[in-house]
């Protein structure tokens, strides 16, 4: 896996700004949200996965990250070498 430095445009209060995680390519870190394990993109919108069911946020859209993942900046941090799997390590969050 590689670590990934994933950086959004979203400003304001409860809003996520940048999170660091575990991904195996640019494109999985893309479209990662940045509270890790419960949402998705798919190209169409954001989706939440937990046991085994997924449904679609709403209309599809989430008012703390990006909902555009073009406008979203990716940067190569290195490797994990502890084979964790994919995971969001590390996330700003601006709280209001």
């Amino acid at each position: 896996m590689n670590i990934y430095l994933v950086e959004g445009t979203v400003r304001g209060y409860d809003t996520y700004d940048r999170f660091i995680c575990t991904a195996p390519d640019e494109g999985a870190a893309r479209r990662m949200h940045p509270n890790g394990w419960l949402y998705f993109f798919d190209g169409r919108g954001w989706y939440s996965e937990s046991n085994d069911h997924i449904r679609r946020i709403g209309d599809g859209y989430v008012r703390d990250w990006n909902n555009d993942i073009n406008d979203i900046r990716v940067t190569l941090l290195g490797q994990d070498t502890t084979d964790a799997g994919q995971r969001i390590i590390l996330a700003s969050y601006n709280a209001g």
